[in-house]
């Protein structure tokens, strides 16, 4: 099971050792280079590494185009995309080989390592696929989507043990090239919802409040309801920004908003929503809301706020009677 290495480059004279001894794992590594003005491509070319130079203007910069460049100079039917800070493990494509035939990826797990504070990731693609059945989407956060072929119809992906660990820096500067992206592709495509998402969490980041309803109430004009599991999570991030400015009957209106629609995809995202009405409830000290939404978790039904909530609650019965 022959595995290809492809990867995008623009000045990461910094990560060439590190990207270089991750590439000794795989049978062969390309890389894109956008328009380095380091190092990058030398030391790249001196370690052995296959590099194409395909320079980008950045008020035209498009990450998709860059990792569909190299992933057509990828030869083998198996490819691996990584990015030069992050790491993969241990890799033995040769263990994978004997169920390889009827898949056309495979899925991993990612980690987050922020000042050496390492967690997993909610952010996970597809990186180790089948070369012709994927095409990377999206100016920039981009993602790798599957191409029906006469051999694979459809796709057919596994869990495997592929561990990566990435090693996240952020910049204001960094933070802004990618809002710019986002920006202007948004004029391009007014509704597409991605990009409005990314545009969103960078307003809620930096706690513009005005925007970031404006872009929330965008988002969620131009997703699905009960189809997209986004929708929760800026359900509960507007909650979140009405609160702060005090429009309580809003926040507890996108929260219950958030709870309804986590009930389609359980789990985590349900967990979230419940966790956050808690919180309203806590903050604006309502019995019936703590009682509520306390009550679908073994932790927090034990909880002194419940207790509270619910004398609370017997009490005013009683008053009533």
């Amino acid at each position: 099971m022959n595995v290809t290495l492809y990867a995008i480059s623009k000045n990461e004279e910094k990560n060439i050792e590190k990207f270089v001894e991750n590439a000794k794992k795989f049978y062969h590594t390309v890389v894109v280079d956008t328009g380095s003005t380091d190092n990058t491509v030398q030391l790249l070319k001196d370690a052995g590494i296959e590099v194409y130079e395909h320079p980008q203007a950045k008020d035209e910069f498009d990450f998709s185009k860059a990792r569909n460049q190299a992933l057509s100079y990828v030869k083998t039917d198996w490819a691996f995309s990584l990015d030069f800070n992050e790491d993969v493990d241990d890799f033995y494509p040769d263990n994978l080989d004997f169920i390889s035939n009827d898949l056309t990826s495979f899925r991993h797990l990612r980690y987050d390592d922020e000042n050496g504070e390492i967690k997993q990731s909610d952010e996970v693609h597809i990186r180790f696929h089948r070369t012709e059945n994927y095409e990377w989407t999206n100016a920039v956060h981009e993602v790798p989507h599957f191409k029906s072929t006469n051999k694979f119809l459809v796709e057919s992906t596994v869990d495997s043990s592929v561990k990566i660990t990435k090693k996240v820096k952020t910049s204001i500067s960094k933070e802004l090239f990618y809002l710019s992206i986002c920006e202007r592709e948004l004029e391009k495509d007014p509704q597409n919802w991605y990009y409005i998402w990314f545009i969103f969490n960078h307003h809620f980041k930096v706690q513009n409040i005005p925007k970031a309803l404006e872009y929330g109430q965008k988002f969620l004009n131009h997703s699905q309801a009960y189809q997209n599991s986004f929708r929760i999570n800026v359900f509960i991030k507007c909650s979140v920004l009405f609160l702060k400015s005090n429009q309580i009957q809003e926040s507890a209106n996108y929260a219950f908003h958030a709870l309804s629609e986590s009930m389609n995809f359980g789990g985590d995202v349900l967990g979230s929503a419940f966790i956050n009405l808690l919180y309203i409830g806590k903050v604006t000290q309502n019995p019936n809301i703590i009682v509520f939404a306390s009550g679908f978790n073994p932790e927090t039904l034990t909880l002194p706020e419940r207790a509270e909530a619910i004398k609370k609650l017997h009490s005013s019965l009683k008053n009533d009677d």
